[in-house]
């Protein structure tokens, strides 16, 4: 496209690629702004379910009550392949509640009024197209190799890189950004 030295921006999926991509072409970026860190590991998929319980355990009690036993506890390699099968009623119940239980951890304070709106069986088509992207990548650890961003930070270790991150994130935690800040010598932490 030549499009010559370009500035990277992206939060959460979005800063995993914007790290693969400067880390595969550290010489065409000139500076990255990432927001919301995830570095597609391991660890970061199956604690993200265990992490929403945690901080939401009156949600977590009342998904347990209806979802089937195959689903618990909730990890995104049982998800995609639940997602795949063929009870589409069963699916479609189900994928509203999990996605409106995840959509608790997007911010600090998400009003049911919100939730009751959008998790409709109006918006079903949106909501199982996401969840089947976000748990098929998740089940495949995001087709990287497992801590590859993280192991090849060094290519972009001289690539002026502002880091945001909510002190209250759920999904991305503070210590994820934390992380790559210290591979990182000419990045800026923000932590707020």
């Amino acid at each position: 496209m030549n499009l010559g030295k370009i500035i990277l921006f992206g939060g959460s999926w979005g800063s995993s690629l914007s790290l693969a991509y400067a880390e595969t072409y550290p010489d065409n970026v000139s500076g990255m702004v990432l927001r919301g860190i995830w570095l597609a590991s391991k660890e970061e998929l199956n604690s993200y379910w265990d992490r929403i319980a945690m901080f939401f355990p009156e949600e977590y009690e009342s998904l347990k009550k209806v979802l089937p036993d195959s689903l618990l506890p909730l990890r995104t390699k049982k998800l995609s392949e639940y997602l795949q099968s063929n009870n589409k009623v069963d699916i479609e119940n189900n994928v509203l509640l999990i996605a409106r239980y995840a959509c608790n951890a997007y911010g600090l304070h998400i009003r049911d009024e919100f939730l009751d709106e959008f998790f409709t069986m109006n918006n079903i088509d949106a909501i199982y197209t996401n969840a089947l992207l976000e748990s098929h990548y998740g089940a495949n650890n995001c087709f990287l190799e497992e801590k590859q961003l993280i192991r090849d930070a060094y290519r972009i270790k001289n690539i002026p890189t502002i880091i945001v991150n909510g002190r209250y994130d759920i999904t991305c935690p503070p210590f994820t950004a934390y992380k790559l800040h210290k591979q990182l010598s000419k990045s800026k932490l923000i932590i707020a």
